[in-house]
């Protein structure tokens, strides 16, 4: 029997209440509606769906908490010994239940099982994982009702918290149904869906690899050759027309690490048919590759070598970005077209040249319209 969750947030002092909520996710504090609003989409979306394969039912938002008092000063002080225990996180949720402030598991409907995530604010340290943990989650039980809780604490921006909160959440439900600690193996995976930022999860049904649900499936479109789009071929990147048989070659998903200060996307390119891999350029020629981000090859100073000059992938490799995801050069008002900014060298850009992509510096006339792509609907 599929089994439904209900997530209670609660905020830990006043700092929520007075910090702005930001026009950047990506930059600054951050107030408890900007996280709520977060949350509530997250439970409304897509994201959760890769759960069902274990048993979930639903996920829901209850009701919020902000708890107006500090937390306890010593555990601001930078040592181990005077940082929090996790059952003093506990306690404190056990605690505002007893007092009627804050729902307790019985009163949930009937079939959810509730989880309190409890968002500390930034500067405090753990005593039982100091320095190694952002975040955990465990269980409790109240007058013979279950309830899962966690803590998480504030990062530096909305972006960074919300990545946390997500892997929290996934971890307790999955955990609860018994897959276990299906977030770990995932925590550089990460992506926008809604306009938040996330973290994936490991998925049975994908032979154990890292899924983000709610990250759509695109085509890119050349802006100048219409009927051409992006794709890859024996592993190199081409732009070509749709071949039958072939679409899977042409699909991918936008993987978001983060944004910058000013909210621009850093991204890389996950195909569809190949989701281990991503696109990567380099030394000596800087034609764009598929290859897996785990796997180098090459002689020092080039591409998998070890290198670090030039636009070489190597030095962010991994999951690292190789790309700011920017408006169309050459149509820069169009909401679909897009360019792709190298972030080692930003006077370099993705184009294709010769039906062959390239990442080369901005140069002649007709290079905007070699770098500009419309991104559309998948059509396998």
């Amino acid at each position: 029997m599929a089994r439904d969750f209900t997530v209670s947030m609660i905020y830990w002092g006043d700092s929520f209440i007075s910090a702005p909520s930001p026009a950047n996710p990506a930059a600054g504090p951050f107030s408890w509606a900007a996280m709520d609003g977060a949350v509530n989409l997250l439970c409304r979306g897509p994201y959760f769906n890769g759960l069902r394969q274990y048993g979930l039912g639903s996920v829901t938002e209850g009701q919020f908490y902000v708890l107006h008092d500090d937390p306890p000063a010593g555990w601001r002080d930078g040592t181990q010994d005077h940082g929090f225990p996790d059952k003093a996180i506990q306690d404190r949720i056990i605690g505002e239940i007893s007092l009627g402030n804050v729902m307790e598991p019985g009163d949930f409907p009937d079939g959810h099982t509730p989880i309190y995530v409890v968002v500390l604010p930034q500067g405090l340290y753990s005593k039982d994982h100091f320095l190694t943990a952002v975040g955990l989650h465990s269980s409790l039980d109240y007058s013979g009702s279950r309830g899962l809780w966690a803590w998480v604490m504030q990062g530096e921006s909305l972006d960074d918290t919300t990545k946390g909160v997500a892997h929290e959440v996934v971890e307790a439900i999955a955990s609860e149904l018994g897959a276990g600690e299906v977030g770990d193996l995932c925590v550089r995976y990460t992506g926008l869906v809604d306009d938040v930022m996330v973290q994936g999860y490991t998925s049975a049904a994908d032979q154990g690899r890292c899924i983000i649900p709610g990250i759509p499936i695109v085509q890119f479109q050349s802006v100048n050759f219409t009927s051409r789009y992006i794709r890859h071929r024996n592993f190199l990147g081409e732009l070509e027309e749709v071949a039958v048989g072939q679409e899977k070659d042409f699909g991918f998903r936008i993987l978001t690490s983060g944004r910058d200060g000013a909210g621009l996307q850093r991204i890389t390119l996950q195909p569809v048919n190949f989701p281990d891999d991503r696109f990567r350029f380099g030394p000596p020629d800087f034609r764009v590759r598929l290859v897996d981000p785990e796997v180098q090859w090459g002689s020092p100073g080039t591409l998998g070598g070890g290198g670090t000059s030039g636009h070489d992938s190597t030095a962010i490799f991994g999951a690292e970005p190789l790309f700011y995801l920017r408006p169309g050069l050459a149509s820069p008002t169009d909401p679909n077209a897009v360019s792709f900014q190298s972030i080692g060298d930003p006077n370099s850009w993705l184009r294709h040249r010769d039906f062959h992509l390239w990442v080369e510096p901005r140069s002649n006339p007709d290079f905007d319209k070699d770098a500009t792509f419309i991104k559309t609907v998948f059509v396998d």
